[in-house]
């Protein structure tokens, strides 16, 4: 191509295009673009990981914030409770009618039952009347037949851990035993307090008889008191929940003792009404140990005797007889000594007139009659002695059963 002048344009004569330039300046701006992304990208990470830092801070301040106000809490819940403690014993102290029981805080003058379980151990039931229990503050009196415990070992022991009674149905629950004798009776019981106690370290101070039916034998035999009851369920017979409910809603009275027994499922689910309906109610559920404990403890136990239940009525008739024994006492002992002085004196005359009475008629009548009809009556006195009723005085121990003082 050539110039305006004429002449041909040389290489050199072009000027270099416009968008070379523009290439390197793109080029530039491309380096300063990413230089200025990996700033922002750096400067984005730096906020990102002192942002992280500040928030781990927080949770962790916050962490800490929450131990400490844990550890705090808990000092003041076991400040409450020991406070709590305090202020339960002050109640008890500052109000003669509240008792310390089995772990519980009792008042003697609210009503108490005492529902008693027969022929188990048998944990399918007895663990649920436990559970029930457990949820009002309750304890049941569990009569128990001693070839069963090894085989239920785990249950005896959680009856004698939460406070209930643990008490003697015989070793082998033998039907029969009224018509056996005084020593075959002894060893039935003495048997299986041997093996609770062996299970789990507590030995029984009370007993039902085997269909509560006694004799002369058993009462001569038996070393600790009876005890029968005055509600009976006849869940036995019927192993209906809702009639077993029946037989005791409604139909308790303060001082009562309930008969049930351990095997059936039946009875074990009619607890689960009985035992919160009965504390609704206002009863509590205590052990036969502690009705009588905190009802009559003033009364004396006679091994000769079953006892049915401690209403006030029944109470007011045991306390009445025990008055009218102990008034007799002195009048008997008083005619003892009179009859011993009478043999005394008709001794000492026999003895200052022993010259004019043997002539007063053969050697046979002369034996001093009064000094032979008073050995008589003392052996009488005697027998009669080991015939009546044995007596044993217990205390209450504040725990789950009757101790016999010096035991």
């Amino acid at each position: 191509m050539r110039t305006r002048s004429g002449k041909r344009r040389s290489d050199a004569d072009y000027r270099r295009p416009v968008r070379s330039r523009r290439h390197r300046k793109s080029g530039l701006s491309l380096i300063s673009a990413y230089l200025m992304r990996i700033l922002f990208l750096a400067a984005l990470l730096a906020v990102i990981i002192f942002a992280g830092k500040g928030i781990a801070g927080i949770f962790f301040r916050a962490e800490a914030e929450t131990k400490e106000q844990t550890v705090a809490s808990s000092g003041e819940e076991s400040v409450g409770t020991s406070e709590e403690s305090v202020s339960e014993e002050e109640t008890t102290e500052a109000n003669p009618n509240l008792i310390q029981s089995n772990g519980r805080t009792l008042d003697i003058t609210k009503p108490m039952v005492a529902l008693t379980f027969d022929d188990g151990p048998y944990p399918e039931v007895g663990n649920a009347i436990m559970d029930e229990m457990d949820k009002v503050d309750g304890r049941a009196t569990f009569f128990l037949v001693g070839t069963r415990v090894p085989g239920y070992a785990t249950e005896v022991r959680r009856m004698a851990t939460e406070g209930h009674e643990i008490a003697n149905h015989s070793f082998d629950h033998d039907e029969s035993l009224s018509k056996k004798g005084a020593a075959y009776v002894a060893e039935e019981f003495q048997k299986c307090n041997s093996v609770i106690e062996e299970i789990c370290g507590v030995r029984p101070t009370v007993l039902r008889l085997p269909g509560g039916i006694i004799s002369n034998a058993v009462r001569q035999g038996v070393p600790m008191p009876m005890f029968h009851w005055s509600v009976d369920t006849k869940d036995w017979k019927t192993r209906n929940t809702q009639s077993t409910i029946d037989s005791v809603i409604g139909h308790v009275q303060d001082g009562d003792i309930v008969l049930m027994h351990e095997l059936y499922p039946s009875t074990g689910e009619a607890c689960r009404t009985i035992i919160p309906r009965l504390a609704e109610q206002g009863f509590q559920l205590v052990t036969i140990s502690e009705l009588y404990n905190l009802k009559a403890s003033d009364v004396q136990l006679k091994l000769d005797r079953q006892y049915t239940d401690f209403r006030p009525e029944t109470i007011a008739k045991l306390r009445a007889e025990q008055a009218a024994q102990t008034a007799a006492q002195p009048a008997e002992t008083a005619s003892a000594d009179a009859a011993s002085d009478s043999v005394s004196n008709a001794g000492e005359t026999s003895s200052a007139n022993g010259s004019a009475a043997p002539s007063a008629g053969s050697e046979a009548d002369a034996e001093p009659t009064g000094t032979k009809s008073g050995a008589e009556a003392a052996d009488g006195s005697s027998a009669n002695t080991q015939k009546g009723p044995a007596v044993a005085s217990y205390a209450y121990s504040g725990n789950t059963s009757i101790k016999l003082y010096g035991s």
